[in-house]
């Protein structure tokens, strides 16, 4: 029989009735609240989650993940975290308006894998720090770098930043071959259905596609939730594809339409601007020498 972790076991540990609480197999609903210390954790998916096991105790809680499995754990009180984990376990850190940890076990994994956080009662979560937003557990029963208490796991996007690779091409090279090859050589192609709830790569690169369109705003968390699904309605309705908030095979096709043309065009009018330039400094230099003539003539 799998055991229901409700609001109401949330409000039970926030009285302190039950200050150190565990189970196996528990199913999460979204927004059940578990109170860890002086605050409360919101545990949020698409839909029930269940855990292989769930432990909380008066100043960590940890769950055990089967394979593929994930959530979200948020604190509203911005509440900064320390954590160690399992090899086969991807953490997603954001620090905004609140702080969240996405949690995903690798499908790949032979077995659950555990994760044990620690919330700071005395610390926030900082926007300014410059710390990576994300790390995994190492290969061999591993560690992340995030394990650290006294490492600040959060900054104000949880994705570092993507630079193109430079690509070496012959003197004569034109601006329109650097920008098409720079673009067909950092274009992600999308291949998996991505709906509320899904976690990893193909989100990330869903929210900076997203934003390059100018339907998102939100941070680059890795994390489909209800911010990124909007985003994606919004898209949808921008191509006429039927708004349904999913990532199909038509939102697919339409995201994995070629960059390159669009780049090429630009890289054109650029060229185009700087032979023009060109032009008119080769006829400001010959002015130049024929007033520096001119000159020269009338102090013989």
């Amino acid at each position: 029989m799998k055991k229901r972790l409700s609001i109401a076991v949330g409000l039970i540990m926030m009285l302190g009735i039950m200050p150190v609480f565990a189970a196996q197999d528990v199913t999460i609903s979204p927004g059940t609240l578990i109170n860890v210390g002086s605050y409360n954790f919101e545990i949020t998916g698409s839909s029930d989650k269940v855990v292989d096991s769930l432990t909380v105790t008066g100043t960590t809680m940890a769950f055990t993940l089967s394979p593929g499995d994930g959530l979200t754990v948020s604190s509203s009180d911005r509440r900064k975290f320390s954590y160690s984990v399992d090899a086969g376990i991807t953490v997603t850190t954001v620090c905004s308006s609140l702080s969240q940890l996405g949690l995903l076990a690798a499908s790949s994994n032979a077995s659950s894998a555990s994760i044990t956080i620690t919330p700071s009662d005395t610390e926030q979560c900082d926007t300014t720090a410059a710390s990576s937003g994300s790390g995994s557990g190492g290969g061999g029963g591993g560690t992340a770098g995030g394990n650290n208490p006294n490492y600040n796991l959060f900054n104000t996007s949880a994705t570092q930043s993507v630079t193109a690779p430079s690509v070496q091409l012959p003197a004569q090279a034109s601006a329109t071959a650097v920008a098409a090859t720079t673009a067909a050589s950092v274009a992600h192609t999308f291949r998996t259905y991505l709906k509320l709830g899904s976690m990893g790569t193909d989100v990330t690169e869903l929210q900076k596609k997203l934003t390059e369109d100018g339907v998102y705003s939100g941070p680059v968390t890795g994390y489909f939730g209800s911010l990124t699904q909007a985003a994606v309605k919004k898209y949808q309705a921008k191509y006429q594809i039927d708004q349904l908030g999913v990532v199909g095979p038509a939102t697919r096709a339409q995201l994995n339409s070629s960059p390159v043309s669009a780049v090429v065009q630009a890289a054109k009018s650029s060229e185009q601007t700087v032979e023009a330039l060109t032009a008119q400094l080769q006829a400001l230099q010959a002015q130049l020498l024929q007033l520096l003539n001119q000159k020269l003539q009338g102090m013989q």
